[in-house]
């Protein structure tokens, strides 16, 4: 054994046992004391292992490759031992070994040997330096270890390179981990070594950086170099007085004050994410930045604002946050006083407390903050100044920019977290107010509008508010209260805000995209275009607006066939502000125009196909045209035209060109042609073009309508002409399509049935305009003359006949007459008529054609079966051809077109309600009936719009819940309960189908039903009809509706019975309440009825009773779990007990004595449970209107009750509010004989003896009206005025009622309860408007002003009284100025500048390093290392325990906290206890049953 490896097995133990850093100091002194190793003085060592003896060098090998840093140290101390006289090549050699193995060993090594070396020491050969920048060759932690060496070896010329090369590649670097590899050696190596002699040249390259490059990636390399530079800079120079400095201090305070929701996915995933994710960052390295410079200079302003500003970026709780407005004012109205000079240092202008503000606004994942600060901010307390006494800076101050990039999207934000609502506690008292957001919001904005004086300003404000930005991305309730406020306050300031071409274009391109989206209700479009106009009319064209731009918004409208003021006006003044009357000669030009194609842009085709006709863009261009041409001439000064009179000089141009279109195969200038065609169709629906072309229509002597003019014919001809034409070339003539392309072959069906109903339509509507037209009438008689005979006796329709049906219907609907017979053979013929798609090959022509076909066969049925339902005669023919219709629509449903599914209906309505006039209670009825029932439901599956849904829900209800058909079913159901029900069936159907998300449908069917049940012919029948539905009721009793937004209750709100019942809810009722209101209205209508049927109350009333009794019955009662704890508010139980009760309130008239005692059972048994006062508002009104009814049957019970002694606070307030109102309210007359009544007044003496001992309750309410009670008995049970009563065994009674009497406080106290009883209105709160008018909380229930409530102020208003009565003024004076001075020493004590705690920034959370974020991760809030350690608290099921703990963990920095639920991180409870210390520590789950598990288990493998 050599001496070298006895020398290792000696200190081997000491290897494994020592940490590397330990064992450093103890090798070197071991290594110097021994003799035994050979010190070599050889110089040309080719490698490091040749450095050692030859018999050790195998050996040495071995021991290298065993991986272990202890070893290799050893060897290398061992290395570096022998060659001590050759030391710059060991050491070179040493360096390079360490390179290639890791920078551990190497920074170990070299805390030992190297001292300070010159410039003469050689680098490894790892390393090659050029001009520019050191370049790297090895791959094995290159950077690391070359700064590492470059600091050890302190070379700072290299250093400096160095410096520069790296932070260059960390500029342009986007991986984080990367960037972080980079930036850690400079920080930790590189800046250590240049400091503080080489600080002028590393401040000089920073700032050319930032010159160069200051985007937020080159912010973070600069600011962490400069973050460690400025406190050696300001030993020398000042930045204090840079603007380089306060510029870059801006723009990292900037970060992330313009987004509300950061963590949005974008497209840009990279950049994006890398500014999200160090906005906070940047921000706090330049608030530390800041504050290095105040403390130097200790400016007060600037103290007070980054106090400010790292308070709201610590800070997470909003109390905390609420401290810091008083500072915030105060910045505000010194920047009022600032101008925005750029002197140096800058004062707090405007522009950086607005960053503030900005700040605060957008906090991300911090909803609460947001919506303080916005409460704040729109009640002038957030330095914005509402009125005269507040401080800060006027509203004018805010810049529309700051408005619509800060406030307005913060406020949007709110809507999807914590919504508008504000509950805010009243200054020294505990009652809480919830304020509407939204109406602070409007009102903030309003005043705001009207503070804009400026032209400039106002420009902006209108550019930015009319963007796509606020269009487009904003919630669209939010976009309808910004267009509504902004409407009013325009309007109200009567100034013009300037309008630009672009905006104008900007605002058409955004509500068409707002508007193409389908997610816009029609209320909130109607909102829109309406204060749209408002906003359009307070404009002025800063140049002449194009026409294109102007058609485009007013094709954001319907069709203008009424006088829209604000429009009108825009159009006739707005346009162009150098010729006010422009638009009144404009009209005709731009009409003209738009047919010859010059005004629409759209995709051109080559060549007209007949299949598409005209474009959605013609369409809305031609409403468009004949809206301006209707508002440039309304009540127009200037104009001396019609709107008439500009359409038709192009319409007749246009149609003129109708003959060549018909002629020529390729359909040359038909695009003209149905372009005008579209200006005569919406010309005519406006009632702007008949007759002579001037509105009106001409009447002979007769008063005959007389034909229109020649040329008015002319042009009715030739549109005739061609619709008939394009009708025919929309079917394929033997198997050829007019064209093929393939881009409109998969849509040919939809297509084809858009542009037919298009055509029929035009057909109608020009025919309904020029009733007197010859033309039009003998054209459409024609059709129906030639092809109504070829229907018969045809069962396959080929294309002749498909070509003939679609013309006939095209007449028929536009109004031609038939006779009964005609009619009635055309319909047999079409009922067995199908379509034979001979001599068609295409498969996509042949289902388009099969489509146009069903679409024109059922349009032509509705106008048919219309004249047959009006014929008195041909009764069974029409009989068998109704019946024949079911079957034929339940199997076209599906082959049906989607825009001809009405019109089934319609046939399938008109046919129903024929067929079941015809008899009641026979079998062919029934089956009939539930013929058309499936059918309709059949059919309503196929709808797929809301319109066309609610307009076949109404006519299916009319049809089916009628009065004599459902007593009909009740009456056969007594005959036999197995019988068919198909009237039932329907409603449950749709109940069902209802469920709670579409309450619209409910509301509706109920709306029938009940005016079924009720409106009977006898009113000895009303109510029976209900008797089978008393499950559906019952259930619909206690359903709660999914809440509605505003926006779509005009589906769903209030359903209007038909007008001839009477019947209606009331109008204040909670939208989540008109379904059970409907059913309410329907047991009112019945109390009403003197003549209601015994069955009616013994079949349907009183099971409801015991039903709802049961439902609304405590828990432990039913049999479950007995529990003490109160029912959630909002949650299901809650609100079924809530609306059971509220039932049986109403349901009380009902109540008959055997009922009664049921009832009355329930109701002491409800009131021993612990239930929230809403709840016991409805048992205790329930309880007095059932012991005013029956007395002698309630008075017992009561006494009983009261004289118990285990009875809880909650159960004896309900019963002092039942026995006060009995006994001193407006009730006692009718309840006080039931006491009195018994000879012995053992009742009374009962009643008094169970009162007096809640004298001394700790309860005050319960107190003091117990006062009151035996203020009223006792003197029913003794003479109070006789001097000596005879009753000496109780002269207590006498005694108690003395002091009652005469005691000043309990007179003002009695004197306040006896109003209150007084105004307790029972009878209003049993009834329907009592109960729906009761205003509700949040979750739409009921939120009565309980009566505990009341007399709980009433207390405090004599203790109020009374204190103030006798204190004298000197001691009230006294404790104000006490208070007045304890607050002002604590705001004292805390700063002299700011009036809170301030939060400073650790240096350690400013990450100069640019850690990753999995690193970031080992890191606490203040930037310490975690602990490694685990808190388990898998067992711990109380959340302000796990706050606790979560804070407690996040203090002494533990790796992770294990809880048995995470979503408890998110509840508010444990996020206001852990401060956010939720945030900073990782929380894993474990759940108690799993963690039960394997503590089991744990125990039996160590017992």
């Amino acid at each position: 054994m050599t001496k070298l490896q006895s020398l290792f097995q000696s200190v081997e133990p000491l290897l494994q046992s020592l940490s590397l850093k330990a064992l450093v100091p103890a090798l070197q002194c071991l290594l110097q004391a021994s003799s035994s190793l050979t010190v070599l003085t050889t110089t040309n060592i080719a490698s490091f292992f040749e450095g050692f003896e030859e018999e050790d060098r195998s050996w040495v090998d071995s021991i290298w490759k065993k991986k272990t840093n202890s070893h290799k140290l050893f060897l290398l101390l061992v290395f570096w031992h022998q060659h001590n006289n050759s030391q710059n090549n060991a050491l070179s050699m040493i360096l390079s070994v360490c390179w290639k193995e890791s920078s551990e060993l190497l920074d170990a090594f070299l805390d030992v040997v190297v001292v300070a070396h010159d410039e003469t020491i050689p680098l490894p050969p790892q390393i090659a330096q050029t001009d520019e920048m050191i370049r790297i060759i090895d791959s094995h932690q290159p950077w690391k270890n070359l700064c590492l060496v470059v600091q050890r070896l302190e070379r700072p010329t290299m250093g400096l390179d160095l410096l520069k090369g790296g932070i260059q590649q960390a500029v342009r670097l986007t991986d984080d981990a990367e960037r972080a590899a980079l930036m850690g050696p400079i920080i930790h190596s590189l800046l250590p070594l240049l400091l503080p002699n080489h600080c002028e040249h590393v401040e000089q390259w920073m700032w050319e950086l930032y010159e160069a490059d200051s985007s937020p990636r080159s912010l973070l390399v600069i600011t962490s170099v400069l973050c460690i530079l400025f406190p050696v800079l300001l030993e020398s120079a000042s930045p204090w007085t840079q603007p380089r400095v306060w510029e870059l201090v801006y723009q990292c305070l900037q970060q992330g004050c313009h987004n509300v929701t950061p963590m949005k996915q974008t497209r840009r995933g990279t950049e994006t994410t890398l500014q999200e994710s160090h906005s906070q960052l940047l921000r706090r390295r330049g608030l530390y930045l800041l504050r290095v410079m105040e403390e130097q200079h200790s400016h007060k302003s600037w103290y007070k604002y980054v106090a400010c500003f790292e308070t709201a970026e610590m800070e997470q709780e909003p109390h905390l946050m609420d401290q810091i407005w008083g500072s915030v004012q105060e910045l505000l109205a010194e920047a009022s006083q600032n101008n925005e000079a750029e002197t140096m240092p800058p004062g707090v202008s405007f522009r950086w407390t607005f960053l503030l503000l900005a700040r605060i606004l957008v906090s991300p994942d911090l909803p609460v903050v947001r919506k303080l600060t916005l409460y704040r901010l729109f009640r002038g307390e957030a330095g914005i100044i509402r009125q005269s006494s507040q401080k800060g800076a006027p509203l004018a101050s805010i810049t529309p920019d700051f408005l619509f990039d800060v406030i307005l999207p913060s406020y949007d934000s709110l809507s999807d977290s914590v919504g508008l609502t504000m509950h805010m506690e009243e200054v020294g008292k505990k009652k809480h107010s919830a304020e509407d957001m939204a109406e602070m919001m409007y009102d903030f904005l309003y005043d705001y509008i009207l503070t804009l004086d400026n032209s400039d300003i106002r420009g902006r404000f209108l550019s930015r508010l009319l963007s796509n930005a606020v269009v487009c991305q904003m919630h669209h309730k939010t976009v309808v209260q910004l267009l509504e406020c902004s409407a009013s306050a325009m309007a109200k300031s009567g100034a013009k805000f300037p309008v630009g071409q672009q905006v104008l274009t900007n605002v058409a391109t955004a509500f068409e995209s707002l508007f193409s989206s389908g997610s816009v209700v029609q209320k909130y479009k109607d909102s829109l275009l309406q204060n749209l106009a408002v906003v359009l009319q307070h404009t002025v064209a800063e140049e002449a607006l194009s026409p294109p731009s102007i058609l485009a918004v007013l094709g954001l409208y319907p069709l203008v066939d009424k006088v829209n003021p604000a429009l009108r006006e825009w159009i006739q003044t707005g346009l162009n502000s150098e010729k006010p009357g422009w638009a009144a000669g404009a009209g005709g030009p731009i009409a003209t125009a738009f047919v010859d194609g010059i005004l629409v842009s759209s995709t051109q085709q080559e060549s007209w196909n007949p299949k598409i006709g005209v474009s959605a863009l013609d369409k809305v261009t031609a409403k468009a045209v004949v809206s301006f041409c209707f508002l440039a001439t309304s009540a127009a000064t200037e104009s001396t035209s019609t709107s008439s009179e500009l359409l038709w000089p192009a319409i007749n141009k246009g149609i003129n060109h109708a003959p060549v279109a018909i002629a020529t195969p390729s359909w040359s200038m038909a695009d003209r042609v149905a372009r005008a065609l579209l200006l005569l169709e919406y010309g005519c629906q406006a009632q702007l073009l008949s007759g002579m072309g001037n509105g009106d229509l001409v009447v002979d002597s007769t008063n005959q309508m007389m034909p229109p003019p020649s040329n008015v014919e002319r042009v009715l001809t030739n549109g005739f002409d061609f619709i008939h034409h394009h009708i025919i070339g929309l079917i394929a003539q033997n198997g050829q399509d007019a064209t093929r392309e393939g881009s409109f072959r998969s849509g040919n069906a939809r297509i084809l049935s858009q542009t037919y109903s298009g055509l029929i339509c035009q057909f109608r509507i020009v025919h309904k305009a020029f009733p007197s037209s010859m033309a039009l009438s003998s054209g459409n008689a024609s059709i129906v003359d030639k092809n109504l005979p070829l229907l018969v006796g045809v069962r396959k329709a080929d294309v002749k006949i498909l070509q003939g049906l679609c013309l006939l219907y095209g007449a028929l609907f536009a109004g031609v007459e038939i006779n009964t017979p005609q009619a009635l053979s055309a319909v047999n013929a079409l009922l067995v008529m199908d379509f034979s798609p001979i001599g068609i090959s295409s498969r996509d022509d042949k289902q388009a054609c099969r489509s146009l076909f069903h679409f024109a066969r059922w349009g032509a049925l509705s106008c048919l079966f219309s004249i047959l339902a009006s014929a008195s005669t041909n009764d069974d023919e029409i009989r068998i051809a109704s019946e024949k219709l079911f079957s034929v629509a339940a199997e076209d449903i599906e082959a049906t077109p989607a825009e001809a599914i009405t019109l089934l209906f319609d046939c399938v309505i008109t046919a129903g309600k024929y067929l079941l006039t015809l008899g009641t209670g026979l079998e062919q009825h029934v089956n009939c009936l539930s013929s058309v029932i499936k059918t309709l439901l059949k059919v309503v599956a196929e709808c797929k719009t809301a319109k066309e849904n609610l307009h076949m829900l109404d006519g299916i209800c009319r049809l089916v819940f009628r009065s004599d058909l459902m007593l009909d079913e009740y009456t056969r159901l007594l005959d036999n309960k197995n019988t068919a029900t198909p009237i039932r069936s329907t409603f449950r159907q749709m109940i069902e189908l209802a469920g709670t998300k579409k309450s619209f449908i409910s509301r509706t069917v109920l709306a029938y039903a009940v005016v079924g049940w009720l409106r009977t012919e006898s009113a000895s029948n009303q109510g029976l009809a209900a008797i089978p539905y008393l499950d559906d009721l019952e259930k619909l009793l206690l359903q709660k509706d999914d809440a509605v937004e505003d926006a779509v209750s005009h589906t769903t709100k209030n359903p209007l019975f038909p007008e001839e019942t009477g019947i209606g809810v009331s109008v204040t009722a909670h939208d989540q309440s008109v379904t059970r209101g409907i059913l309410l209205t329907f047991f009112a209508e019945l109390a009403e009825n003197p003549e209601l049927p015994e069955h009616v109350s013994t079949s349907l009333i009183s099971p409801m009773v015991k039903r709802l009794l049961d439902a609304v019955r405590p828990s432990a009662k039913k049999g479950s779990k007995k529990t003490t704890s109160m029912v959630m508010i909002g949650s299901p139980e809650y609100c079924t007990k809530m609306r059971g009760w509220q039932a049986l309130c109403v349901l009380s008239k009902f109540l008959t004595p055997p009922l009664v005692e049921l009832v009355r059972d329930r109701i002491f048994e409800a009131l021993e449970e612990t239930l929230h006062g809403q709840i016991r508002y409805f048992i205790e009104i329930l309880a007095i209107q059932c012991a005013r009814r029956f007395p002698q049957l309630f008075v017992d019970s009561l006494v009983n009750n009261i004289t118990r002694h285990a009875l809880s606070l909650q159960t004896i307030s309900s019963l002092m509010i039942i026995t006060g109102n009995l006994v001193v309210g407006r009730h006692k007359e009718e309840f006080l004989p039931a006491i009195t009544s018994d000879s012995n007044n053992n009742t009374l003496d009962a009643l008094i003896s169970g009162v007096i001992p809640w004298l001394s309750s700790t309860q005050g309410f319960s107190r003091a009206i117990a006062q009151l009670l035996v203020y009223e008995l006792v003197p029913l049970k003794i003479d109070v005025t006789c001097v000596e009563d005879k009753f000496d065994s109780i002269w207590y009674l006498r005694t108690i009622f003395k002091h009652l009497d005469e005691n000043a406080e309990m007179k003002r106290l009695r004197s306040k309860q006896v109003d209150f009883f007084n105004q307790y209105q029972v009878n209003e709160v049993c009834t329907v408007r009592g109960i729906l008018d009761i205003s509700v909380d949040e979750g739409g229930e009921a939120f009565p002003s309980h009566l505990v409530e009341v007399i709980k102020d009433g207390l405090q208003m004599v203790y109020e009284e009374s204190r103030g009565g006798d204190a004298p003024t000197w001691k009230l004076l006294q404790e104000g100025e006490d208070e007045t001075n304890d607050s002002q020493n604590s705001a004292t004590v805390v700063c002299d500048v700011v009036n809170f705690q301030r939060k400073i920034i650790p240096l350690d959370a400013l990450n100069l390093a640019l850690e990753s974020i999995s690193e970031r991760r080992l890191r606490t809030a203040a930037g310490r290392t975690k602990q490694n350690l685990i808190v388990c608290a898998s067992l711990i099921d109380k959340v302000p325990n796990l706050g606790g703990l979560a804070r407690t963990s996040e203090i002494f920095g533990v790796d992770s906290l294990v809880i048995p639920d995470k979503k408890v991180a998110k509840m508010d409870n444990f996020k206001s206890i852990s401060v956010g210390a939720g945030d900073w520590i990782t929380v894993e789950e474990c759940k108690e049953k799993v963690s039960q598990r394997y503590s089991l288990l744990l125990s039996s493998l160590h017992p």
